[in-house]
Formats: structure tokens, C-alpha cells, sequence
């Protein structure tokens, strides 16, 4: 059974970039991207369970704030007491973090 608190180790990859942007790829896609400015959501066209699987693990694994959850075949995501459509290839989250918040992201 899939861990829920912590991002799963199969066809995924964890990075950080020479700019402090993070990532955590499933396959080939950046599922999920984040600096202390703003969370890339990305299906790149594969909405499937484990696709939104990692991007739930990440947002748990890393205090990311947000949760990812599918109504009716179409996926939305709640951050910051707003629900947002996700519908086309990828979401843009803009964080609102105090500097404590972003020293420790």
C-alpha cells in the first residue's frame, strides 16, 4: 500500500536546481515544482492516480499546503481555503510564505 506522508521511490526522482527550485518527476514529467514563490502542478496530459498520488505525497512530505483530489473525472486542487480548477496540462500556485516559512522550504 502507497505511503501517503512521504513521495513513493518508483519512476520518481527528487532535484533541486542551481536556482533552489525543487522537483519531484514521476517518468518524464515535473509532477511538481516549487521555490518560495510559487507550486507548478503538471500532468503533462497523464492524469492518473499515481500522477496525483506524488503530487499529494509531495504537498505532506514538504508542508506544500495544497491537496490535489478528482469529482466527476475532473481534478481540483484546495490551497490556502481556495479550490482551484485544474483543467489543461499544469497549475500555478502562488505561495504566500513568511521569510521563517521560506528559510526552512
Amino acid at each position: 500500500m502507497a505511503r501517503f506522508d512521504k513521495v513513493g521511490s518508483h519512476k520518481t526522482t527528487r532535484s533541486t536546481n542551481d536556482q533552489g527550485q525543487r522537483t519531484i518527476r514521476y517518468h518524464d514529467t515535473d509532477v511538481v515544482a516549487w521555490d518560495h514563490k510559487v507550486i507548478i502542478l503538471r500532468t503533462d496530459g497523464f492524469a492518473t492516480k499515481t500522477t496525483k498520488l506524488r503530487m499529494n505525497q509531495a504537498a505532506a512530505e514538504y508542508g506544500l499546503g495544497y491537496r490535489v483530489w478528482q469529482a466527476n473525472f475532473k481534478w481540483y486542487v484546495d490551497y490556502e481555503g481556495e479550490t482551484h480548477r485544474f483543467s489543461g496540462l499544469s497549475l500555478e500556485l502562488t505561495r504566500s510564505l513568511s521569510t521563517s516559512d521560506i528559510l526552512s522550504s
